[in-house]
């Protein structure tokens, strides 16, 4: 019976890939429902940052972007997972057509060693950069 119902378990795609799919079948409002209690106050994933920018992404797509930017803000991942809020609050600085605010946010990483967000400058700006002197 264990077996069983591990074999289900391991059948049954995880909430990440559910709400992936949700979004990319344009029902975003599903992914809200469930994930929004999930993400804040007690829920089971407010440290979870892939977890908070799905839920952002679907609170975007519903037309709720101040209240996906407040989410992202007020949330509190873990070390190992902010680096999706930041890249979710960058998609949502590009939706605004805000590319300043959005490279400013990938740049940004507080807990970084000053020589790493150099090398991440000089990688950004290298583009711009060899794209200006072409043109």
């Amino acid at each position: 019976m264990i077996a069983g119902l591990l074999l289900v378990l391991a059948q049954e795609p995880s909430y990440i890939e559910r709400w992936r799919e949700s979004i990319e079948l344009d029902l975003p409002s599903q992914v809200v429902r469930e994930g929004l209690p999930r993400v804040t106050g007690a829920g089971d994933l407010v440290r979870e940052g892939e977890a908070i920018a799905l839920v952002a992404r679907a609170l975007a797509a519903t037309g709720s972007g101040e209240r996906a930017e407040e989410l992202l803000l007020e949330s509190n991942p873990s070390d190992a997972s902010r680096g999706w809020v930041a890249v979710a609050r960058a998609r949502l600085a590009l939706v605004r057509d805000d590319l300043a605010g959005a490279r400013a946010l990938l740049l940004a990483d507080p807990g970084a060693d000053p020589a790493v967000r150099a090398r991440r400058r000089r990688r950004c700006e290298a583009p711009l950069r060899d794209g200006a002197s072409r043109g």
